[in-house]
């Protein structure tokens, strides 16, 4: 639901400051293949996950690092829009946790029983949900876990994020108004005064 109302504020904003939704049709992502690509990944490895096919512990990690430079070079070549940075940003501190902790993201036990979603405790202690691992005394660099509560609807998708989610979710909003308005929100349109199609395919 944040994701959504991210892109919808974003969308308001965008309209607000003079912008167009058909600007929304002549743009596209650079190679956004590899982001296409990175989640199928993170997919395949949730699924094998879910039916209970223990993978090695060393599979965490190679996983992750096939992701992150999926990504990376995505974001890489999409630079030029500034909340495509902030998504970079936010996405980087996720990974850096993960990294520090075995390739994947610590949880706060205490916060995700508070959620609806307390189930998943299981599922990460026994090792289905491959891409977290409960916090403990021995994690590392908890103050970018998962330790942030989101309530009410707002919290219907994602319960707990990190200080990257967050941050993401900043560059998200960022980059749905400048795709709207068609021109960056910080810094100057160096390359063009309205990026379009033209500029980036």
């Amino acid at each position: 639901m944040l994701y959504i109302l991210t892109v919808c504020l974003g969308i308001i904003i965008g309209l607000i400051m003079k912008g167009r939704i058909s600007n929304l049709a002549e743009i596209k992502i650079k190679k956004v293949w590899l982001i296409i690509l990175a989640f199928l990944i993170q997919a395949v490895a949730r699924i094998i996950g879910a039916k209970g096919i223990q993978m090695p512990a060393e599979s965490a990690i190679v996983i992750q690092l096939a992701v992150f430079l999926l990504m990376a070079a995505c974001f890489w070549f999409n630079r030029y829009y500034s909340g495509m940075v902030f998504i970079g940003i936010g996405y980087l501190m996720n990974t850096v946790v993960m990294a520090a902790n075995g390739g994947r993201m610590p949880v706060s036990e205490k916060v995700l029983a508070a959620t609806s979603i307390s189930h998943f405790i299981d599922n990460i202690k026994t090792g289905k949900d491959i891409k977290h691992v409960i916090m403990n005394s021995g994690t590392k660099m908890k103050f970018l876990a998962d330790i942030i509560p989101i309530p009410g609807f707002l919290g219907s998708m994602m319960q707990v994020v990190s200080i990257g989610d967050l941050v993401i979710l900043v560059g998200i909003f960022i980059l749905t108004v400048e795709l709207v308005t068609g021109r960056k929100i910080f810094g100057t349109n160096d390359r063009k005064q309205d990026f379009g199609a033209d500029d980036i395919k």
